[in-house]
C-alpha cells in the first residue's frame, strides 16, 4: 500500500508498481504479515532511448498514468531479470534481457507515443556485430557495448539483430561458444578446460547449453570422438 500523487493505492501479490521518475511516494504494508518485493531503478535516459527507438523519433522520458499493473508476463519476466542480475548469466544475457523487459513495459503501459513504429533494419550494423561475436566468442562483451561499438542503441540492435539472424545477440554469441568448444574438444582438451577456454562458467554450464545445441552431452560427443 502506497501514497502517491493525491490517492493511496494498494498492490496485491503478483502485481507491478510503476513510479515516474521525480514522483514522491509512500510505502506500507497493507496487512499485518507484511509484504516482500523486488525493484528495479532503470535511469531515465534508458527509458526515453527505447520509447525514442520504439516510436522512430526522438521523444521525452515514457510517462505511466497508472502506478498498480495488472501484467503477469511482465510480473514473472521482472522477477527472473532481477534474480538473474544476482546469477552468473553473460552480460550481454543480462542487458538482453532487461532491455526486452523495459521495452515490453513501455510498449504495453506508456501514453501512446502517436503510435509505435518500426526501426528500419540496419544491415552494416548486424554485420559488424556478428563478426565482433565472432571474432572473440569467448569474451564477456555487454550489450551496451557491442551497441555503441556498432553505432546502434542498445534495444535498437537488438530488434534488428533478432529480425536479420533470427536470434538475439546472446543466443547467438552461446551458439558460438558452443562450437568453440566442440572444437577445443576435438583438439584434445578436458570438458572442463573447453568449457573456461570458450566463455562458460563452468563445465555444467557448458554441459547445458553443448546439450541443447548439439543434441548429446560434451561427454558423449568427446567419447564418441574418439571412437573415429
Amino acid at each position: 500500500m502506497f501514497r502517491y500523487r493525491g490517492q493511496t493505492d494498494v498492490a496485491p501479490a503478483g502485481s507491478l508498481v510503476v513510479i515516474n521518475p521525480g514522483d514522491v511516494h509512500t510505502g506500507q504494508a497493507a496487512t499485518a504479515s507484511g509484504w516482500r518485493y523486488r525493484m528495479l531503478y532503470p535511469a531515465g535516459s534508458i527509458l526515453q532511448t527505447i520509447a525514442s527507438d520504439l516510436a522512430g523519433r526522438q521523444v521525452d522520458l515514457p510517462f505511466f498514468k497508472q502506478p498498480v499493473l495488472q501484467d503477469p508476463w511482465l510480473a514473472r519476466e521482472l522477477a527472473r531479470v532481477h534474480a538473474a542480475l544476482e546469477g552468473s548469466e553473460s552480460p550481454l544475457e543480462l542487458g538482453t534481457r532487461l532491455w526486452t523487459l523495459l521495452a515490453r513495459l513501455i510498449e504495453r503501459h506508456a501514453e501512446p507515443l502517436s503510435g509505435w513504429a518500426r526501426l528500419r533494419p540496419t544491415h552494416c550494423a548486424v554485420r559488424n556485430a556478428q563478426a565482433l561475436l565472432e571474432a572473440h566468442p569467448e569474451r564477456a562483451i555487454s550489450l551496451h557495448e557491442l551497441s555503441t561499438r556498432v553505432g546502434l542503441s542498445p534495444y535498437h540492435l537488438l530488434r534488428t539483430f533478432r529480425a536479420e539472424v533470427g536470434l538475439p545477440p546472446h543466443a547467438y554469441q552461446t551458439q558460438l561458444r558452443v562450437w568453440r568448444a566442440r572444437r577445443l574438444l576435438q583438439a584434445g582438451l578436458s570438458i572442463a578446460e573447453a568449457a573456461v577456454a570458450s566463455g562458460f562458467v563452468d563445465q555444467s554450464h557448458l554441459h547445458r547449453h553443448f546439450r541443447r545445441v548439439v543434441g548429446v552431452s560434451p561427454g558423449t560427443y568427446l567419447r564418441g570422438a574418439r571412437v573415429c
